[in-house]
Formats: structure tokens, C-alpha cells, sequence
């Protein structure tokens, strides 16, 4: 039978802190960038995106002047203990080729949905931005939120007007 020395019962009370520590630690920061290519077309935008070495850019109608809207998943983080973590925000890179003519109500915009843990979705933050960019990409942040199980965002991307195409280059997702 072993007999339990301070020494034996300092290692054992040790283990059990590492243990708990471990199922209770935070998930690590990460920044981790994502292709639009990634993104793909809502049900009703199906038809209206085409993809390219720039990502997913939006075919619109022109005559209708429609906009386009993808989806794109974002990774949610865990802890070692299985606790949802924090999707902390996303960067979205794009090109917004609308410059208002016909359009003037026809920005550049993504939303985040959420699903907590008992299933329920929620809306999060949005963020647009009407600014046509050329030659250089333009950036835009979208604020994330904690403690969630699934997270999706959705893009609204301007429908071509004379003949520019409006692109999501990609969107860098950062997580606590």
C-alpha cells in the first residue's frame, strides 16, 4: 500500500489543479483569414455570385439593379472544457464597385447570426460601408459576440453598375 507522504499529496493536489485548470482555460486567441470564395450564395441570390482569384463578386441584375447576398461560416472556438468561446470580430475586405449612380441606396454590408447554446438564433452586429473603391480594396469590421455555438455572416454585395463588379476578397475572423 503506498503510503501518503506531503510529498505524494503535494503532487496529487497539483495534478488535480493542472486538470482543473485545463478544462477551465480560456480558448486561445487566433486571427485566421478566410477566402470569399468561401462565402456562397443565399437562396435567392443563387445565379447572381460568380467566383474569381479575387473570391466571390456579385453579378447582380443589372436591370433591376438586385444585389447580391452570400453566406459565409465563421469558426466558433471552444475551450478544453467544451465552453463556447469568443468569435471577437470580422474584417471584411472588399470592393464596393457601386458608385451610387444608379444606386444610391445599395452599400456594402454584412451581418452576423448567432446560435447560443440552447439553440436559439440571434442577430448581431452589422456593418456598411458605401464607398466605391477603386483601384484598392476597402475594409470594414463587424463587432462579434461570446459565448455562442454557430455563427454565420451574411454579405450584401451591390450589383454591378456600369459594367464594375463587386467583390468580397475575404474576411479575417479573430477569436478569444
Amino acid at each position: 500500500m503506498l503510503q501518503q507522504t506531503p510529498v505524494i499529496k503535494f503532487a496529487f493536489a497539483s495534478l488535480v489543479a493542472i486538470g482543473l485548470s485545463l478544462a477551465t482555460q480560456q480558448a486561445k486567441a487566433a486571427q485566421i483569414s478566410y477566402s470569399g470564395s468561401n462565402c456562397t450564395p443565399t437562396n435567392a441570390s443563387v445565379g447572381f455570385v460568380d467566383y474569381n482569384a479575387y473570391g466571390v463578386m456579385s453579378l447582380g441584375d443589372p436591370a433591376t439593379f438586385q444585389s447580391a447576398q452570400v453566406s459565409c461560416p465563421l469558426p466558433v472556438p471552444y475551450t478544453a472544457g467544451g465552453v463556447p468561446g469568443n468569435l471577437t470580430s470580422v474584417t471584411v475586405a472588399f470592393f464596393d464597385r457601386n458608385d451610387g449612380f444608379f444606386q444610391p441606396n445599395k452599400d456594402f454590408s454584412c451581418t452576423i447570426y448567432y446560435q447560443n447554446s440552447a439553440g436559439t438564433p440571434f442577430t448581431g452586429a452589422t456593418a456598411t460601408k458605401n464607398w466605391f473603391s477603386l483601384p484598392t480594396p476597402t475594409t470594414m469590421t463587424v463587432t462579434g459576440h461570446s459565448n455562442v455555438v454557430g455563427a454565420t455572416m451574411i454579405c450584401d454585395l451591390p450589383a454591378p453598375e456600369g459594367g464594375n463588379l463587386s467583390h468580397l476578397l475575404n474576411y479575417l475572423v479573430t477569436t478569444s
